[in-house]
């Protein structure tokens, strides 16, 4: 992708260029008329490589608030704070608001909610009795 992105721009600026001077220094118009659309289907893969990348990288944010998330619920269920964990996931959905416009700020949210995993004790010895079933 980065290699991509290194070959498109110099060659969009070349061609934007060669497109303005031919605008000004050129008198066959196919010739001004080619630069032109290369020009801006140049800039349209631009465009393209650069949302990738955004993609690429909230791909990244939320895998990783994901991945600390299930890390710690599964710690805490493992050491039988059920009730902690339930207390905070449903902490997590009521403060979540995501859509397609808003990301909801989910990875500051995560973050909180495993802070809070691990820094609260376990709240009693019920917890063992409520989660666990009978093995």
């Amino acid at each position: 992708m980065w290699i991509l992105a290194f070959f498109i721009i110099p060659i969009a600026i070349i061609l934007l260029l060669a497109w303005l001077k031919s605008e000004f220094n050129v008198n066959r118009r196919s010739i001004r008329i080619t630069l032109g659309c290369l020009a801006i289907l140049c800039s349209w893969g631009i465009a393209i490589i650069t949302a990738q990348i955004v993609r690429l990288n909230y791909n990244i944010w939320y895998s990783d608030a994901t991945k600390k998330l299930i890390s710690v619920t599964v710690e805490k269920l493992e050491a039988g704070e059920k009730s902690l964990v339930i207390e905070e996931l449903k902490k997590l959905k009521e403060q979540l608001h995501v859509t397609y416009e808003f990301k909801g700020n989910y990875d500051e949210l995560v973050r909180k909610a495993v802070k809070d995993m691990e820094m609260k004790p376990a709240l009693s010895g019920d917890d063992k009795k409520l989660g666990d079933d009978k093995e």
